[in-house]
């Protein structure tokens, strides 16, 4: 519901709430489940060092996120610290060739009578290849972005393969 921008010369920066409703169906008798049944509210701030005459963008996105009960389970996954590292060289006007990595600590454990394996603390650490694609027939309003990070480490979480394809356009 927040957000700030500001920049200097080839530095961006933008500070933001995200806060994450409890939607979707939830059972909690379901193995899988849409929604997460608990209010989560995640404070980041983006750093982003872009150099417009070499076409290199770099940024670092950390953010850390705290989570209310789920009373459905009477468990509180504990409070996280998750941070985004991207570089990006631009291969021509419009395509963008890239390395993103992630880091994902739990820095609380998890609490309630539902936690019943205790603190149960999560870490993991992704990395993976990327493509972004700005067409220059929008001038710069649309963008398109494509990436697989896999886990290279993980702890008390799933490793796993992440995709991710995503299309922006700016009004």
């Amino acid at each position: 519901p927040a957000s700030f921008f500001w920049n200097t010369g080839n530095f961006h920066f933008n500070l933001y709430e995200l806060i994450i409703a409890p939607t979707g169906s939830y059972d909690a008798a379901s193995p899988v489940n849409a929604g997460r049944n608990y209010w989560s509210f995640d404070t980041v701030l983006a750093a982003t060092w872009f150099d417009p005459a070499r076409g290199t963008e770099i940024s670092v996105v950390p953010g850390v996120m705290v989570n209310t009960m789920n009373n459905a389970t009477s468990y509180r996954t504990g409070t996280e610290l998750h941070v985004d590292v991207l570089f990006n060289q631009f291969v021509s006007e419009t395509t963008a060739l890239g390395l993103h990595a992630y880091g994902y600590h739990q820095i609380s454990g998890d609490s309630g009578a539902g936690a019943v394996l205790g603190g149960f603390r999560g870490s993991s650490l992704g990395l993976g290849p990327a493509l972004s694609y700005i067409p220059a027939a929008h001038e710069g309003r649309m963008a398109l972005s494509a990436k697989v990070m896999w886990d290279v480490y993980a702890r008390n979480r799933l490793e796993a393969t992440y995709g991710l394809l995503s299309l922006s356009w700016s009004f």
